[in-house]
């Protein structure tokens, strides 16, 4: 099991990183980063509407 101090185990070999929950360890940052990717979509969206955005898909 790794965690946000240990993400890396090594087998066969091979180092490997695992931390399924790494945006938790800089939450504003991740938050920030989440909602200027999707902002653009749903600007898109809030002037398409539902019904075009869809078409449009």
């Amino acid at each position: 099991m790794t965690t946000h101090e240990h993400p890396t185990f090594f087998e066969h070999g091979v180092v490997h990183y695992a931390d399924a929950n790494m945006p938790g360890a800089v939450p504003c940052t991740s938050t920030l980063a989440l909602a200027l990717a999707t902002l653009p979509y749903v600007r898109k969206l809030a002037s398409l509407g539902l019904e075009k955005a869809i078409q449009r898909a």
